[in-house]
């Protein structure tokens, strides 16, 4: 599901009951790059690994070796979320935010990108 946090905010009221109901473990952020090279796979095997009840946000280019495979959905809803480029990195917070208002948490309030990636992995369930 994509392009940026509005196709995402669409569908914060299911994503937020499925947390509710347990059926959503986790979101796994993915901002980083494998780049050309094969052997750089990090965030392919990250993405890889991650539990069938977890969602990836993808802000940034690390998307580009894993969005051709088949993640799956999660309760109907894909469960790769395009956040899109590193330069959109405003939308996850935006999305961190709202997840993060809606499960009485603080959202982040980060002072640089490094801070922003920080605050969102920081503040998801």
């Amino acid at each position: 599901m994509g392009h940026r946090h509005e196709a995402i905010l669409a569908h914060a009221g299911a994503i937020v009951d499925a947390v509710k109901a347990g059926q959503i473990s986790r979101f796994f952020p993915i901002g980083g790059c494998d780049g050309r090279e094969a052997a750089r796979c990090y965030h392919t095997d990250y993405a890889a690994q991650s539990p069938a009840d977890s969602f990836l946000l993808t802000p940034g280019c690390g998307k580009y070796r894993i969005r051709d495979r088949d993640h799956g959905t999660h309760p109907g809803l894909p469960r790769l979320l395009d956040m899109g480029q590193c330069g959109d990195a405003y939308g996850a917070i935006r999305v961190a935010g709202a997840l993060a208002q809606a499960f009485g948490a603080r959202a982040p309030r980060p002072s640089s990108r490094r801070g922003a990636a920080a605050g969102l992995a920081s503040s998801m369930p």
